[in-house]
């Protein structure tokens, strides 16, 4: 099975499943990044700002914004290393769940 239901994974559009798809960090292959929005590249920036509107997505503060807006840096940066990688038996796209953090997803 190619494509699995995903996170942003990190899960993240043809949609592929979080759990086991990204890449690894540490011991505990899904180990949260830590990213901080001074950091984030300006086309990552443009990247959130268009996937929020396309997914309908909001957030009730600046706070808010920020966490997500580094969930969603940390999950293109593991699509991007997957894509870097030579295992290209399945893909891995922005999806819905794609400015949740790992913890948030498995829940």
């Amino acid at each position: 099975m190619k494509r699995l239901i995903a996170f942003a994974a990190i899960g993240l559009v043809a949609t592929v499943a979080v759990i086991g798809c990204f890449g690894f960090i540490g011991e505990n292959p899904m180990a949260p990044e830590v990213s901080t929005n001074t950091h984030i590249p300006a086309y990552v920036k443009n990247m959130f700002e268009n996937w929020t509107m396309k997914h309908g997505k909001s957030y009730d503060s600046e706070d808010e914004t920020s966490d997500r807006l580094s969930n969603f840096y940390v999950n293109v940066k593991k699509i991007q290393a997957h894509y870097e990688g030579e295992d290209k038996s399945y893909d891995l796209d922005l999806n819905k769940f794609a400015d949740l953090s790992f913890e948030e997803f498995k829940i």
